[in-house]
């Protein structure tokens, strides 16, 4: 069956636990997870709704037709897995039936599963969801909301949340026996919460949020945020990159480039217009250009700001106007202000250069 967890009580654990109790005797929806609504259909009325016919037929004969399980639970199937077909369907539930709980994992295309939960939040008392986790934890909220989809359900969605527990992309994999390339988040909401001074970025974990907010500005006021187009510089010396790299739980997670340099000079040059074209001319600017952005502190701290799992926000990424000469960790540091730098693996105490240090340590 699709959709479905490896271990099908490691979701229906987290589900629970999230929930803060085992729901009994209540008016229950399930979203493609064909384990959880046979879990709970013991003890609730439960409605499945899934665009899966092997876990629809799982679920009719292990509840429906099964006198043990009472009378009352029922199911809902997708016709056709299209955003068109689900939002179709899941407006005719939320039309017809209220809900006391709603435990969802579904479809992820763009952002449908938004959809899905803002027709859902207000006719369910809490709601449990799983999916990706970036409008919630991406680094990036700690100075801006520049994420896709944030502003459009903001109020919809985001201010009726009232916690998140994520669940690394590693983790993921291991649970849904997939190669998960992103962060998902198991969050929690409930109609009756509206946090009207919603902070957006109150599930992101700091180190020191007042140093990382100003180390931030000072990135944000040096870089030109439009300075990044398809090619960059002049030269017959070149190096394309890619807007995905690195791997999610990976100590490769910051790279900008491919680990080696030979590696990196055989990367072609895609159609895709967040990568990228670098042009110098001469071969030592081309390496001070390789080293700058794969052996930078600065340079991987600041990408971990903007970074949405494995895709980068090339735009975001300072391009420097002169590479003739190496560009170091403390000429980053002088070149941004960055308080505290001793050397490259010291720093002074409290200063925004420890929290560099100490942040990129795992990622050594």
């Amino acid at each position: 069956m699709k959709y479905q967890p490896n271990i099908p009580t490691d979701l229906y654990n987290k589900f629970i636990a999230n929930i803060g109790y085992t729901p009994k005797n209540e008016k229950t929806i399930v979203v493609r997870d064909i384990y959880t609504a046979c879990y709970l259909s013991i003890n609730n009325e439960v409605t499945f709704v899934s665009d899966d016919s092997e876990a629809i037929s799982m679920f009719v004969n292990t509840v429906i037709v099964n006198p043990e399980f009472g009378t009352n639970d029922s199911y809902v199937f997708v016709n056709e897995n299209t955003n068109t077909e689900w939002l179709n369907t899941i407006d005719w539930v939320v039309k017809n039936m209220k809900f006391d709980v709603a435990i969802m994992n579904p479809p992820y295309d763009g952002n449908l599963h938004l959809k899905i939960l803002e027709k859902v939040i207000p006719v369910a008392d809490k709601v449990v969801n799983i999916s990706p986790s970036n409008c919630y934890s991406c680094n990036r909220l700690k100075f801006s909301t520049d994420i896709p989809m944030y502003d459009t359900f903001k109020e919809s969605v985001f201010k009726h949340c009232t916690a998140v527990d994520i669940m690394k992309g590693d983790v993921a994999s291991k649970i849904f026996n997939i190669a998960q390339g992103t962060d998902l988040g198991i969050s929690v909401y409930s109609k009756d919460y509206t946090d009207i001074n919603y902070v957006s970025d109150k599930f992101v974990i700091y180190n020191n949020k007042e140093l990382e907010k100003s180390l931030c500005k000072k990135f944000l006021k040096k870089c030109e945020l439009s300075h990044w187009k398809t090619f960059l510089g002049e030269g017959d010396f070149i190096l394309n990159t890619s807007h995905v790299h690195g791997h999610v739980g990976n100590k490769d997670f910051t790279n900008l480039l491919c680990m080696r340099y030979t590696d990196a000079l055989k990367v072609k040059k895609t159609a895709d217009v967040r990568s990228c074209q670098f042009r110098f001319r001469t071969e030592n600017e081309r390496k001070n250009f390789f080293d700058a952005y794969m052996n930078s502190k600065c340079i991987q701290w600041w990408n971990l700001q903007w970074k949405n799992q494995i895709i980068l926000v090339l735009k975001y990424i300072p391009y420097m106007s002169d590479y003739t000469q190496p560009w170091t960790d403390k000429r980053f540091c002088e070149y941004f202000g960055i308080t505290g730098y001793i050397d490259d693996d010291h720093a002074e105490p409290g200063s925004e250069w420890e929290i560099i240090l100490k942040t990129m340590e795992q990622y050594k």
